[in-house]
């Protein structure tokens, strides 16, 4: 009976201790998704050995959240998000992949910078200059705007640290604009129903 008692007091204590943990982490990522920094981010981050930041990506609402602001140009989500991009997938991924191609043209340096850092990989750096939102699915000139302006950003960039990614980055948008131009041209001349 003793022991029944020691097992159930122990289980009581280390339970508590995971609510408590969950409730810990709920509160990081409410606090870096209401005010992102680079504060906010690092104690996210650091919470929990990644389970905190799982919440922020696993949680529909939380994800909403950190995919508006990210689009919305902030550094910190940018940098959170990018680092996470590689454990996410299907359509969460392709929404991250939007928000970061979004957030690029407002601070597409500081984006080549987190590739150089190795918190994003140059193939999802890749996928993110060429993912265009979802409301342009059948805009095909619209698209091809976006690539474009996009393509004349990294056309720009002078730093030479930067030249493998801008090489990279131009060949890959250069083929998304004559893949997109090719699709629309299809489109316009096949036979309408």
């Amino acid at each position: 009976m003793k022991f029944f008692k020691v097992a159930l007091f122990a289980f009581i204590v280390v339970g508590s201790g995971c609510k408590s943990r969950a409730s810990d982490c709920s509160a990081l990522v409410a606090q870096f998704l209401n005010k992102p920094s680079s504060e906010s981010r690092e104690g996210l981050e650091r919470a929990d050995s990644g389970a905190c930041s799982k919440q922020a990506t696993d949680i529909d609402e939380n994800f909403h959240r950190l995919v508006m602001t990210v689009s919305s140009g902030s550094d910190a989500a940018a940098e959170f998000l990018a680092a996470q991009v590689a454990s996410i997938d299907g359509g969460q991924l392709e929404d991250a992949l939007i928000a970061i191609g979004s957030y690029s043209e407002r601070n597409l340096q500081g984006l080549l910078r987190l590739a150089q850092l190795k918190k994003i990989s140059e193939k999802h750096l890749s996928e993110s200059l060429v993912a265009t939102p979802l409301s342009l699915a059948d805009k095909f000139a619209d698209q091809v705007a976006v690539l474009s302006g996009r393509r004349e950003l990294v056309s720009k960039l002078s730093d030479p640290s930067l030249s493998y990614l801008k090489t990279q980055l131009l060949q890959t948008l250069d083929a998304a604009i004559a893949e997109t131009k090719r699709a629309a041209e299809s489109l316009s001349r096949s036979p309408t129903r």
